[in-house]
């Protein structure tokens, strides 16, 4: 039997995250996040000797190879994990200039799944066997990164099977945070090996076979490694793609670096949750326009504006978000527009349809339709061209009555600010639509952001005197601000490394990851800290849908597993299961799903198993009557009088 995966497993800190207000949200995902640097219980950490070591003996490896041999670098993943191999490839070139080497990504279901997920893809081993396939080429050695937060995705089991199966000498390297011995032992579908069995295969003695994983502990929403997970996988790969690629070093000299790195993204990580007062004002926003059927909107340009996107593409398998709920758009870079800037393998996919239209002029085209209930983040680094953000702030603005909330979140780097320990962070008053939390949050601004020199915002009352301010970013002085954009400037110890604004982007990852999450939150989304809306595109959602039931309403793992299976197939309570759904296998559960387009299956099966719904039909009709599933979850519950155990395994 599986032990629990840590990477599955409730955060014992955010047990009750649906309950709390922004600010108290955010300085929970502080608490949580500080467990990627400090460790996670007794399991070794990313400061770990035994984990720093891995990394050495890595990097070195790397440096030895591209001395003399051609290599592909190959970073592969499914979901999440798929996304930042795309963005983490992106990177790697601007490294070296190595002619002998060249760089992929993989990602399960291919550049379609960078938008949105894609049913059954991780679980498609035979696309994986050939993805894999067609990166090859004859006597070049694949130095192969498969990242899998639990160490299960099946995607990138069966490419380290397919590397295994080779006589050529490649390196696999293993990236994940869970334990090895928690490695998923289910048997794969179609296969007859489980994920345990293919990485116990690799002999990490042989200097050819590695795996990186420091344990960082559970995600503050429970499954969700687009957070933690996320934020680690792109410290671990950047460090040592950045330093393998450098030239030869002694070992010694490598530790020291590794180290020194890793304190620099701590330090950025402190940087950018001193601003949880200006953050949570935009969480706020977040929470309200997706209570209220409107929209989240990010612009950013280069890879600021891919940050946005990733974050906004993984709302819909998280928290059944509609497709066009969040969405996040790329601003043109000189002549380069919207795919083009994301530099993919297959190019412009603006075609499929609406959600994959990307560009700066898709943004601008949707100004019009946007209403009041709408909230738009723009992202600025200090290195943008800024004045070329006035066109849009200035149509934004114009709307009049029916203007979104508009937000600004501007990167600055220590170097580019003034060090003067008489200039204050001013802290204006923010909109007049703002609630009561908003309200209680902007008067814990006023009161803390003066004795935090690493961030400080303005409301629309003091845009006029705060341009002039020596104290705020020469760059947003530039831009004529009117009353409906809120600015929150975040000042980061570093910025880049090599030429890659890496610092900038994490600061920017860790706030948008907030934003969605606790704007999902607010708007009913989650219940205590588990996802009860989540997409069902492949066999690890299936499983944890059916634990999510069984814990939430205290049933057994049949009753959990049948309640899932009527919702997707519309089945009676008392109607009998036909055996052949009951027996088959949970991918085509996922196709009949998504072939029908089935809606709210989890919500739907989490109220037929509290007992006081006998009919699907009768479930769904009340979510759309009460869509705040949470408060519909609370209320069934309290009259079965079930207290759900939100915070076992």
């Amino acid at each position: 039997m599986n032990k629990q995966s840590i990477t599955e497993t409730p955060n014992e800190l955010t047990g009750e995250l649906d309950s709390l207000s922004s600010i108290e949200m955010l300085r929970l995902f502080r608490q949580t996040d500080a467990q990627i640097f400090s460790g996670y219980k007794e399991y070794p950490g990313i400061n770990d000797t035994l984990i720093i070591d891995h990394m050495v003996e890595l990097i070195h490896c790397i440096q030895s190879l591209t001395v003399s041999r051609e290599v592909d670098f190959v970073v592969s993943g499914a979901g999440t994990s798929g996304r930042l191999a795309y963005f983490l490839a992106r990177s790697f070139a601007k490294w070296t200039s190595l002619p002998n080497a060249r760089y992929h990504y993989l990602i399960a279901g291919g550049d379609r799944a960078l938008t949105v997920g894609v049913e059954g893809a991780e679980d498609d081993i035979e696309q994986a066997r050939a993805d894999i396939n067609s990166i090859m080429r004859p006597n070049a050695i694949v130095v192969y990164f498969g990242v899998t937060c639990g160490l299960s995705a099946p995607y990138v089991a069966s490419q380290i099977a397919r590397l295994l199966d080779c006589k050529s000498d490649h390196i696999i390297n293993v990236v994940g945070f869970n334990p090895l011995e928690r490695a998923r032992t289910n048997i794969i579908e179609k296969w007859d090996k489980s994920f345990a069995d293919v990485i116990n295969q690799l002999d990490f003695k042989s200097g050819k076979h590695f795996l990186v994983n420091p344990i960082v502990g559970p995600e503050p929403l429970t499954g969700s490694t687009r957070m933690k997970s996320g934020t680690a996988t792109k410290i671990l790969l950047e460090i040592i793609l950045s330093l393998g690629l450098k030239g030869v070093m002694e070992r010694t000299d490598i530790k020291s670096m590794i180290y020194q790195r890793l304190s620099q993204y701590e330090m950025v990580y402190r940087a950018t949750y001193r601003c949880v007062e200006g953050v949570a004002r935009i969480v706020d926003d977040a929470g309200s326009s997706l209570s209220n059927h409107g929209h989240l909107y990010y612009l950013g340009s280069k890879s600021l504006g891919i940050v946005g996107f990733i974050d906004a593409s993984e709302t819909v398998p998280t928290f059944g978000a509609g497709h066009l709920d969040v969405r996040g758009f790329i601003m043109d870079d000189e002549e380069k527009q919207g795919w083009m800037v994301m530099d993919n393998k297959d190019g412009d996919q603006a075609h499929l349809c609406e959600q994959y239209r990307i560009s700066q002029s898709h943004f601008i085209s949707m100004i019009p339709s946007m209403e009041s209930n709408d909230t738009v983040v723009i992202s600025i680094s200090s290195d943008d061209s800024i004045e070329l953000y006035q066109p849009i702030l200035d149509s934004l603005s114009a709307k009049n009555d029916k203007r979104p909330r508009v937000n600004i979140i501007y990167f600055n780097h220590e170097s580019n600010s003034i060090n003067n320990n008489n200039c204050i962070n001013i802290s204006g008053s923010i909109n007049n639509n703002n609630n009561n939390n908003q309200n209680n949050n902007n008067n814990n601004n006023n009161n803390n952001n003066s004795s935090n020199n690493n961030c400080h915002s303005n409301g629309n009352s003091q845009v006029n005197s705060l341009k002039n301010s020596s104290c705020v970013g020469s760059g947003l002085s530039m831009l004529n601000l009117s009353q409906n954009v809120y600015t929150l400037t975040v000042t980061l110890p570093f910025k880049t490394i090599d030429r890659v604004p890496s610092f900038y982007e994490l600061s920017l990852k860790w706030i948008l990851n907030a934003l969605t999450t606790g704007g999902f939150v607010l708007a009913g989304k989650v219940y205590g800290n588990r996802m009860i809306d989540l997409g069902l595109t492949n066999n690890k959602l299936f499983h944890r849908s059916c634990g999510i039931i069984e814990k939430l309403f205290g049933v057994s793992a049949l009753e959990a597993r049948d309640s899932l299976l009527r919702s997707i197939y519309s089945l009676e309570k008392n109607d009998q299961i036909p055996e052949a759904v009951s027996t088959a296998p949970i991918y085509q559960h996922i196709d009949y799903a998504n072939q029908n387009t089935i809606t709210h299956i989890i919500p739907v099966a989490l109220l037929m198993a509290s007992g006081r719904f006998d009919s699907p039909l009768k479930a769904r009709e009340t979510i759309k009557n009460t869509p705040v599933i949470r408060k519909l979850l609370q209320q069934h519950q309290n009259n079965n009088n079930i207290q759900p155990s939100l915070y076992s395994n």
